[in-house]
């Protein structure tokens, strides 16, 4: 395989401290792994072709990016075995599932790929030997890096205990674990601070102070919360030349801590858009 056809993916810990140190482990014995895989009809190797709405669930979807990593490709597990470190190894098989790991839940963890245990390297993601292109702090359970050839250069600094030398790099890393550990602590005091309908005026001031916003309605404020699927209603304007656009844009607010599995809130949200044109 080139260095052109070379992927990086970001994994995410999973929701418990136990499973960090079981699937920490599996990585150390040559197995990295991702989860919404408890049952056998998960296994995306099954050919569903002749019965695939029965068969279709919604860990399928969750999972389905994990047949694109190839041999070759590399697999970083964020926050792992700790807060902000990582586990980045080079993957040699194409996607497998086996019994996975016996968890406090059940059976999960299913999906896997062989790596290459001498290519595992164990590194901070705000260090200094890391690339500042690399984004190694994914919004979701998974995300693909981009910055290839950075992340390649940020290994083999990692290996030989350099520093990258790049204008920035330090502060730039030393900003983005700051700011990192701030945002957390603000994002627990939100949460904790504001419930219900409070959280939905937090978030209306918010829009409110964003240019370009004419109006926002907090819809839920008359008892009828969230009606037709939307909290929010915010309109907004934008000038070009002597034409004004308008647009609407619906907001559905909800705070929940772990993992979501509930898709009620996207299907409120589908419903906000319809009703008002959003």
């Amino acid at each position: 395989m080139s260095v052109n056809d070379v992927r990086v993916w970001a994994f995410t810990k999973p929701d418990t401290e136990e499973n960090v140190r079981f699937l920490y482990e599996s990585v150390k014995n040559g197995k990295s792994r991702f989860g919404w895989s408890s049952e056998e009809r998960h296994n995306l190797k099954i050919d569903r072709e002749n019965n695939w709405e029965n068969n279709w669930t919604k860990e399928h979807g969750r999972a389905l990016f994990l047949l694109k990593i190839k041999p070759g490709n590399w697999i970083v597990h964020i926050n792992m075995p700790s807060y902000g470190r990582c586990v980045a190894a080079r993957v040699v098989s194409e996607y497998d599932f086996d019994e996975g790991i016996n968890t406090s839940d059940g059976q999960d963890f299913r999906h896997f790929f062989q790596i290459d245990v001498d290519s595992i390297v164990e590194f901070e993601r705000s260090s200094n030997k890391v690339h500042s292109a690399v984004n190694l702090y994914p919004q979701q359970r998974y995300q693909q890096v981009y910055a290839v050839d950075e992340f390649l250069e940020s290994i083999e600094a990692i290996k030989d205990g350099r520093e990258i030398e790049i204008e920035g790099n330090r502060e730039r890393h030393d900003l983005l674990n700051a700011t990192d550990k701030v945002l957390e602590q603000i994002a627990r005091l939100i949460q904790s601070t504001h419930r219900g309908k409070k959280l939905e005026s937090f978030l209306a001031e918010v829009f409110r102070k964003i240019p370009g916003v004419n109006d926002v309605h907090e819809n839920g404020s008359s008892g009828r919360r969230g009606e037709h699927g939307a909290d929010l209603i915010v309109t907004t304007s934008m000038s070009v030349g002597r034409l004004e656009i308008k647009n609407t844009i619906v907001v559905q607010v909800k705070s929940y801590k772990g993992d979501v599995l509930d898709t009620n809130a996207v299907d409120q949200i589908e419903r906000a858009i319809k009703h008002y044109e959003a």
